[in-house]
């Protein structure tokens, strides 16, 4: 499901709540008011007041950046405040997220946040995407000056996917989860469209498609100096759903998918000296 760029509350609302499966007397019930309310609401006939947009977005259990959002195009502030990531109040989350991507460790993690853009590395990811080539002048030739960002590097035609096997395969699944988090995230929304214009990507994969979910890892296989190495990956959301910043990050951590891939990975990270160094990127 996408939305328009410049999408007002009922538009917002009408996809939110059709996103979470739930009729209008479902969500007028859970929210509080009547399903004709809601249907006016929906129509654009009528415009909430603070308290009901707040009441709809608890209902329908937004994240904190798209319950800002909703409250936002009904004219209203957000609920929920953003922290910067060097503020004194994130830094719990970042110890945290220093001592998750250490432990990992050698294998590759990152720290990302709603919309892929990456905020920290562990060593071994640049290891591993040295593999490649060097690293600075992949994240040029795949971003062209733009934030680093996880779905730009992995599907760019000039990034680690030139040496991936079934390509089509991994991008089609690597699209489906980002478009089924897309209507909480403009950010999200914007880098699809950039990935959109990839001369590697059918627009077709970019379109919702009705049926079940992808498999629950998506298998990443690499050609690298004739061999073939394999890596999947798993999320985990860091900080506390009722922060803006925190409640948007998530750790991607990267594990081998055979015992070959494992001891490459470790190598790869020895050969380097990052195998037990903890040195991170800076905050």
């Amino acid at each position: 499901m996408t939305l328009p760029p410049d999408h007002g509350f009922a538009e917002l609302l009408v996809a939110h709540r059709r996103a979470a499966r739930l009729s209008q007397l479902d969500l007028a019930l859970a929210a509080g008011t009547s399903q004709r309310h809601l249907s006016f609401l929906e129509s654009g006939r009528s415009r909430p007041g603070r308290r009901v947009a707040a009441a709809l977005a608890e209902a329908l259990q937004l994240p904190p950046i798209p319950a800002n959002d909703l409250l936002q195009a009904a004219g209203f502030a957000g609920l929920f405040r953003e922290h910067r990531w060097s503020e004194a109040a994130m830094a719990p989350i970042r110890s945290a997220a220093q001592t998750i991507l250490r432990a990992h460790m050698p294998h590759p993690a990152l720290l990302i946040d709603d919309a892929s853009d990456v905020i920290d590395a562990n060593p071994a990811f640049d290891a591993v995407l040295g593999l490649f080539g060097n690293p600075e002048a992949i994240w040029a030739r795949t971003h062209d000056g733009k934030p680093r960002n996880l779905l730009r590097l992995s599907l760019h035609p000039n990034g680690p996917a030139a040496h991936m096997l079934d390509f089509e395969r991994v991008a089609r699944a690597t699209l489906a989860r980002a478009l089924r988090e897309a209507p909480y995230s403009a950010r999200l929304r914007a880098v699809l469209d950039d990935i959109a214009r990839f001369p590697n990507i059918d627009p077709a994969w970019l379109k919702p498609a009705w049926g079940p979910a992808p498999a629950p890892v998506i298998e990443e296989r690499y050609r690298i100096d004739g061999q073939v190495y394999g890596v999947f990956a798993i999320v985990t959301t860091m900080g506390a759903p009722m922060d803006l910043t925190g409640g948007s990050l998530r750790i991607e951590s990267y594990f081998p998918l055979d015992g070959a891939s494992a001891g490459f990975l470790e190598q790869v990270a020895t050969r380097v000296g990052t195998a037990h160094s903890g040195q991170l990127a800076p905050d």
